[in-house]
Parts: C-alpha cells; structure tokens; sequence
C-alpha cells in the first residue's frame, strides 16, 4: 500500500532461486577468465529488475563468496534504476564483514565515519569498492573478518540511520528452553565417549610435539577434535530416540537438532528398528544446495597449498594423512546403510518437501543438522498448511479454542552440543517462531561430567 503496489505485482522466492531459473528472468550469469583463472560473475538486468527487494533472513547472504553473496553484491553494482532493498533478520552481525551488502546498499556518505572526518575523498559513497577500506577503518585495529563485538557495534551506530528496530513484537506464545545434564546410558556408552575422548588428548598432544608450523598442526587439530565430535554426538543416538519417542507418544511432534549425517542415520535407523516407519519421518540436512561454492572449489586449492608446505617441512601429506588415519572413522559409526539412507546432497525441492511434510502434520518426528538450521527453514506449530484455520483476533494472536482444531502437534525440540554460537542461536530458533500456536520447549542435551559442561556453561 504505501509503495502503491498489491499482491499481482509481488513475487516471493527463496533465495536459492535467484541462482537457479528462476533466477533468470532478472540475472545474466557470465564467466569470465580473471588471472588466468576462471570467474563466474552475475548480472541484474536493466528495465526488469525489481523496484523493491525485501532480503528476508538476510543473514544468508553474509559468507563472502556464496553465489547469493555475489548476486546480492551485483545489485549494488548497478549505476542507475538501483531498486529500493529491506534486510530483515532476527540474527545479528558478528563480524563486520559479514554485512557488507546490507552496508554497500545504503551508499552512505563517506565523508565521516564514526562522527570523525574520514581520509576518503569528497564525494565518496559506499560502494563494493569502497568497502574494503571502509570495513578496514570500523574494524581497526583487527580485521573485518575477525569476530569483534566492539567492531559490530561501531559499524550499527555508523549505520544507525539506516536501521529499524521493531520493537514490542512478542508472540502469543513462548519458547521455554532448558539445559538437561544427562548420564551416560550404560557403561559401553560411557566408555565409547571417554575412549574418543582420550584419543583425541593423545592425538593433540602428538601433533603439538611434531613441529610442523601452525597452519598444518592447527588443521590436523582441528580434524581430531570433529572425529571426537561426531563420536560424542553418534553415542547418544539411541538416547535422542528415546526422547522424541516419548514426545510423540504425549501428543507432540518431535524436533532433533544435529550437527552430523552419521548421528541422523543411525537416529532413523534405530526409530525404524522400534517400529517408526520412513515416511513418519522429516529428514532436513541440506540448505537446498544446487551447485558447488566458491568455498567448496577453493579446497582443493587450500589442499594442494597445505601440501608444499608440508613438503618444505620435510613431510609429505600423504605422510601427514596416514598418521592422522584420515581414511578410518569411528569403529562404531561403520554400519550397514540401507540404499534410503544414504544421504547425498539433498536438493532444495527435496528439502522442501521433507518440510512440508512435517509442517501439515504428516510427519510427527523431524530431524534437521543444525546447518541446515540457519537457511530458512521454520518447524514451528502452525495452520499455514492444514485446511482449517484458526480465526484472528484484531492484534493478530489466533483465538485459543480453535488451536486443538488444527490436526498439527505442538513441538518439542532436543538438541545435541554445538561449539559455535551462531550455529546455536539458528538451530534452537527453526521451531520456536513469532506465529507458533503453542509453546515449544527446547531442551539442549549434555552429557554431565564432560568437557561438554563447559560448553553448557556458556550456552546457559
């Protein structure tokens, strides 16, 4: 209304399909050879790009070198009819980098920064070339790619203008999270755990005696502690099941947040062995992924680098790779995988489906990786799908005598370690959502007497 437009003149897509087809009706995709390497570059075109963008859960659009990051920047690029964009997100910035579209389409005045008279020349604006030295100068004197909070909050009060904080929005009903400190089940779970756990000090204290430099020892470090990871998460599998089994059985839908794919198979192989058929179950552990990432291409090329470093260390990656036994995983995680659970990349329709399922009551157990988690994706109880509706009050909230109407269940949501925040604040907010027609209780599950109270501390 106030932009003088109505429903005929909106389109609403994921941001996935802006680099997919029907990305193409606004996008030209080039590739071009840059440094004798090749370049995919994109561009919006002109006449028939949209008048108003609105980037909802913007925060996608952070990683520099994502194909939306670079299609967002692209928008940025155009000289003239630049349409008008909203970010929206619940999600705050950690690192000054990761705002630079939003940033970029403000085109602020770079006269001053901060309140202080800039060195930049009169005239100049935020552009995608002017962002570097203005990320540089908000960030100072550590890098914009650095988590800095300080650094955050000086870039928002730049920004401030810029901004609007919605406030006195609550929802009709809450999350009621909780930390559960857990025992081990048995003593065979308990010695897998600590057994995992003990080689990874072994392997650390190994590695930081090999004298290798930082990079390659950080790297293998880094290796032995997500081996240790994936077998603490695996070892409370069956408990996990226990858990949403019951949930179910007391009238909710069930919600699983993991971090790895072994975890997610031997979960619906243990439902499946206790009577829980596939198709009572919603599977999310892709974003929708159509094509490889930048990042994903550049690791070969930081493989091949770590190489001749090794190599001018005396020490041959091969060398490097048997001793860290990269090519074995967990004895316990080595399983018999029948063909439907082998999980590939899992396409955005795929993914959408699996949700949808969940979301119109069909499904009653969903189990997502806590990646997946921060790409759009809602789990929340809700009417959007079902054929009855409840009826809305004039503030918005639904009238409560309706909600034991709608067919779906209220969720209940169980959550395996993270050690990072991000990752965290995403997975723990996919059920929970403004329009949730019941409470959702989340619980995020510790084993008690391990490194994982630490984590616990911080995440309470």
């Amino acid at each position: 209304r106030d932009f003088n437009m109505g429903i005929e003149d909106t389109s609403v897509i994921n941001i996935e399909q802006l680099r997919s087809s029907s990305g193409k009706f606004w996008l030209k995709r080039e590739v071009v050879i840059v440094a004798g390497e090749e370049e995919e570059r994109w561009t919006w075109k002109r006449n028939v790009q949209p008048a108003i963008l609105m980037w909802d859960e913007c925060q996608a659009l952070k990683n520099k070198g994502s194909l939306q990051h670079n299609i967002a920047c692209a928008l940025n690029d155009m000289k003239d009819k630049q349409p008008k964009q909203i970010f929206i997100s619940a999600t705050p910035f950690t690192r000054v980098i990761e705002a630079k579209c939003w940033a970029v389409s403000t085109h602020k005045s770079l006269e001053y920064i901060c309140g202080k008279r800039s060195g930049f020349p009169q005239g100049a604006v935020l552009t995608n070339e002017t962002w570097p030295a203005y990320a540089e100068a908000i960030a100072y004197p550590n890098p914009p790619d650095e988590y800095n909070e300080a650094a955050v909050e000086r870039l928002m009060a730049d920004l401030e203008e810029y901004v609007v904080r919605v406030k006195g929005v609550r929802p009709q009903f809450e999350a009621e999270n909780n930390i559960q400190m857990i025992e081990f089940q048995n003593k065979e779970e308990a010695d897998y755990y600590h057994q995992a756990w003990e080689r990874y000090l072994a392997e650390k204290a190994r590695l930081e005696t090999l004298g290798l430099g930082g990079m390659p020892v950080g790297m293998a470090l880094l290796v032995q502690f997500l081996k240790f990871r994936m077998a603490a998460e695996y070892c409370r599998s069956n408990y996990l099941v226990g858990r949403m089994m019951d949930s179910v059985e007391q009238g909710n839908a069930a919600v699983c947040a993991l971090s790895f794919k072994a975890t997610i198979i031997a979960m619906v192989m243990e439902l499946e062995k206790r009577g829980v058929k596939r198709d009572q179950i919603s599977i999310i552990w892709g974003g929708g992924q159509t094509q490889l990432t930048d990042k994903q291409k550049a690791r070969a090329k930081i493989l091949s680098l770590s190489a001749r470093q090794l190599e001018e260390q005396g020490v041959t990656q091969e060398e490097l790779l048997e001793n860290l036994d990269l090519d074995k995983v967990e004895d316990r995680v080595l399983m018999e995988i029948p063909e439907h659970l082998r999980l590939g990349m899992q396409s955005l329709e795929e993914r959408t489906r699996e949700i949808d399922k969940f979301q119109r009551g069909e499904t009653l157990y969903c189990i997502y990786t806590l990646k997946a988690g921060g790409v759009g994706l809602s789990l929340h109880h809700t009417d959007e799908q079902t054929k009855f509706k409840c009826r809305r009050k004039e503030s918005g909230y639904v009238v409560e005598e309706d909600i034991p109407l709608v067919p779906t269940r209220p969720r209940e949501v169980f959550v395996t370690p993270t050690w990072s925040p991000i990752e965290l604040v995403q997975g723990v907010g996919r059920a929970p959502r403004l329009t949730s027609l019941s409470v959702t209780k989340q619980h995020l599950i510790y084993y008690r007497g391990t490194i994982e109270g630490r984590v616990a501390d911080i995440a309470g």
